[in-house]
């Protein structure tokens, strides 16, 4: 791991963890599925959150609520390898809005140590505002989070967010490479 000046010199990018790192989505979907007998696909937690009512919106809220699921959760389709690709040039800075939810702090912080060790865990910062982030990039899948940021974002295409426009947008962790590495 680089020393502390060596890394806090890289330029910055933060980084969300829902819907960007961890396919919350989809597992959240299979979960109501296997659960409920639903047919629900490709939805995030905010869409499903909105269609849902009942029993299975209670029981989901509660499970997202508790931090639960935060273990569970699949990382999407080459997040990994990017984000340490990402670590050997820039200080990667995990940014997650976990004080709606704060009991899901500890299950995201054991899901990062497991997934990403190569990160340092000084720069994982739990907010509610991204926008005091000093970064040079965020991604992100809510462009609530972009209103007042002063770096450049990166919007994370997730189902909640396909109508939106005014922001570079990347597919996915592929194209997250192409824009930060070349």
């Amino acid at each position: 791991m680089p020393d502390k000046t060596e890394l806090l010199s890289r330029p910055k990018v933060a980084i969300d963890m829902d819907h960007v790192m961890a396919d919350t989505g989809a597992y959240l979907c299979d979960w109501l599925n296997d659960r409920y007998g639903l047919e629900l696909a490709d939805e995030s937690f905010k869409t499903l959150r909105d269609q849902l009512d009942g029993e299975p919106r209670r029981a989901m809220m509660d499970l997202v609520a508790n931090g639960e699921l935060m273990r569970e959760l699949p990382l999407m389709a080459g997040c990994r390898d990017v984000v340490e690709r990402l670590h050997e040039r820039y200080a990667v800075v995990i940014c997650t809005a976990a004080m709606e939810y704060p009991d899901t702090i500890p299950p995201k912080i054991a899901w990062l140590h497991e997934h990403f060790p190569f990160l340092d865990p000084k720069l994982f910062v739990f907010c509610g505002y991204k926008q005091v982030m000093g970064t040079d990039w965020l991604i992100d899948d809510s462009v609530k989070h972009f209103d007042g940021f002063k770096g450049k974002p990166l919007l994370y295409t997730a189902p909640h967010n396909r109508d939106e426009t005014g922001y570079d947008r990347v597919d996915d962790w592929a194209e997250v490479a192409k824009r930060l590495l070349g």
